[in-house]
């Protein structure tokens, strides 16, 4: 993935940026993410707040939502 790739799908679920960092909402849960490398990067972390309920069903939407991208846990 690519910086710009990655400013771009976080600005589009409205997420706060700040450099590498984003910050943000996702159905209701706290995420915030982290861009590993210079323009182009092999990982991309995303971390996801799961104290509420519903977290099973969030974890299956995003894994839907990156399956060929990577995988969330």
């Amino acid at each position: 993935m690519t910086y710009d790739q990655y400013i771009n799908e976080t600005t589009a679920l409205g997420f706060l940026q700040k450099g590498k960092k984003v910050y943000g909402e996702y159905h209701g849960f706290p995420m915030y993410g982290i861009f590993g490398g210079g323009a182009k990067a092999k990982m991309v972390t995303m971390a996801v707040s799961l104290n509420r309920n519903g977290g099973g069903k969030l974890v299956r939407d995003l894994n839907k939502a990156i399956k060929g991208i990577g995988t969330s846990s």
